[in-house]
């Protein structure tokens, strides 16, 4: 394990790390480490990777150019290549890296959501090692103890560090790799210079996300003659990326020909959408609430405070080492939000990158390494212990997160047929019932062919189970849970059963029979027999 802490040096510091430690295997344990998560984690993901992978048993990796399959499905000729057609369907909107490494680990036997997820919590874990040791060697080791601690018990850290998709493991991973390779100290041999190019096209196949990140942070580090590379062998090393990004273009037009081109261009116009996002108040009011929620109350001042404080007291060719990174991995940090605004708007798990860099900025301040000079010296003490409670308050709602799961007993019901579920949880549904679960009037996913209304039906009456979901947004701490639920009441009274209790009274549909409550747990609910009509062409079933 990387010396980073310097165990030798002070009771402080091994302190900070082992409470942190404590802290996290608390969590973990607490957590349904083999369940499905509902307000944690993201179980759109671990349930599409776990379907994908026993899709690819049963149909191939070759039959889709390696392109994993969403939805279940049989046969290659039961999958669509496009969303919006069909209940199963070729994923090509991401690099599939991280699909491959989940069939691998099967294969080895790892093939439960529990060991999946242990695997994801050790290379995130090893990530921010990686991050703590790159921040201690351009500051002390009480900032790397303290950038380790505030990050391994920080609510986007405990979210999202087991899941089986690219927010926190591979990002996490990946960066924290580039970062301790670029900034090793000394000459840069061909030895670096060909695992950087090698770490560049990894990522290329594992996460669009980081890849604008690596271009600002390498690129700033030449433009700024931080490390002695040339502008010729940074874009040399840009020619792994290329080749990555071009590997995935090429697998698309082999898969679909021009279709497939032409859909991934339209997902880009829709993830983009700079005039709507980057003209909006809304946006940028999101991007704020964001940062404080996901990183600590206060942090946008502190943030704020210390950019002020650079720009008063010290010159370019003054700044330190801690600081220029701080400021090169922040930028990277929120390159994304502005080059694919809608995606990050639908997907909070894009502000890890920024919250790693943040994350420093705490570590330093807990670590009595950030003066704020620019204040006066009476009360300096009370504004840091200001920041510090805006900290902890943020890391202790994050801690006690209530979290609600998709228990495993969903898997031992009968699904006969037809299921059907929010489109949000779909894929978590899929894996754990292993049956097609479309959405109902959700043209994605194929749900205009089913319908409730059985009455002169023109196609098939299906019978199963209808498994449905009342997401409701926590705020983390079970008493507040509960008067946020009585405000959702209050400002809802034609609403009023929050946790469905019957599907008569708040999903009646003409002609079906009495439905009973199969399983009920929280906002799980699973009702059967409940009949669809399932109309035109397309039968997943």
């Amino acid at each position: 394990m990387l010396n980073i802490f310097n165990f030798r040096a002070n009771l402080h510091t091994k302190l900070v790390v082992i409470i942190s430690l404590l802290f996290m295997a608390v969590w973990y344990m607490k957590s349904p480490f083999g369940s499905y998560w509902i307000n944690a984690g993201d179980a759109w993901v671990d349930g599409a990777v776990l379907t994908s992978v026993e899709n690819a048993k049963r149909i191939g990796w070759q039959e889709t150019q390696f392109f994993p399959i969403r939805g279940v499905a049989d046969t290659i000729g039961t999958v669509s290549l496009t969303p919006e057609r069909g209940y199963a369907y070729v994923y090509t909107h991401w690099p599939s890296g991280y699909e491959w490494i989940a069939f691998a680990l099967d294969y080895i036997g790892v093939d439960s959501l529990s060991s999946h997820r242990i695997v994801m919590l050790f290379l995130s874990t090893s990530g921010l090692i990686l991050w703590a040791a790159v921040w201690r060697r351009y500051s002390d080791y009480k900032v790397g103890a303290y950038f380790f601690g505030i990050g391994g018990i920080s609510y986007w850290f405990l979210s999202w560090s087991t899941t089986l998709g690219y927010w926190v493991p591979y990002v996490t991973l990946l960066s924290g790799a580039q970062l301790y390779l670029w900034f090793v100290s000394g000459r840069w041999a061909t030895s670096r210079f060909v695992w950087s190019w090698i770490l560049l096209l990894v990522t290329s196949l594992l996460s669009l996300q980081l890849l604008p990140w690596s271009f600002v942070v390498l690129g700033g580090l030449v433009c700024f003659h931080r490390i002695n590379i040339s502008w010729r062998q940074f874009s040399l090393l840009m020619t792994a990326p290329v080749l990555g990004i071009g590997s995935l273009f090429t697998r698309i037009y082999l898969l679909s020909n021009q279709h497939g081109l032409n859909e991934i261009s339209s997902r880009v116009a829709e993830r983009t959408d700079w005039l709507n996002y980057l003209t909006s108040a809304n946006y940028y009011g999101l991007l704020l609430i964001r940062i404080e929620y996901y990183l600590g109350i206060g942090i946008t001042l502190l943030i704020i405070y210390h950019v002020v404080n650079l720009s008063a007291t010290q010159k370019y060719t003054q700044i330190s080492d801690f600081d220029f990174l701080w400021i090169i991995t922040s930028l990277g940090g929120i390159v994304w939000w502005f080059l694919f605004p809608q995606q990050h708007a639908e997907h909070p798990a894009t502000i890890v990158l920024f919250a790693l860099a943040q994350t420093a900025l705490w570590a330093k301040l807990l670590s009595g390494n950030l003066n704020l000079t620019l204040i006066g010296s009476k009360i300096n003490g009370f504004v840091v212990a200001v920041f510090v409670g805006g900290l902890v308050m943020r890391v202790s709602v994050g801690y006690f997160n209530k979290i609600v799961p998709i228990p495993n007993e969903l898997s031992k019901q009968l699904v006969s047929g037809v299921c059907a579920t929010d489109g949000m949880m779909m894929p978590a549904i899929q894996s754990l019932v292993g049956v097609p679960c479309p959405h109902v009037g959700s043209k994605r996913f194929g749900g205009d062919n089913i319908s409730w209304e059985i009455d002169n039906c023109d196609g098939k009456v299906k019978s199963g189970s209808f498994i449905h979901f009342d997401y409701i947004p926590r705020v983390n701490l079970p008493v507040l849970d509960d008067l946020y639920i009585m405000y959702r009441r209050w400002r809802n009274p034609g609403n009023n059963n929050m946790y469905l209790s019957s599907i008569k009274q708040d999903y009646y549909i003409a002609g079906q029979p009495n439905a009973d409550v199969v399983w009920k747990d929280g906002p799980v609910s699973v009702y059967h027999p409940v009949n669809y009509c399932v109309s035109g062409p397309t039968d997943p079933w």
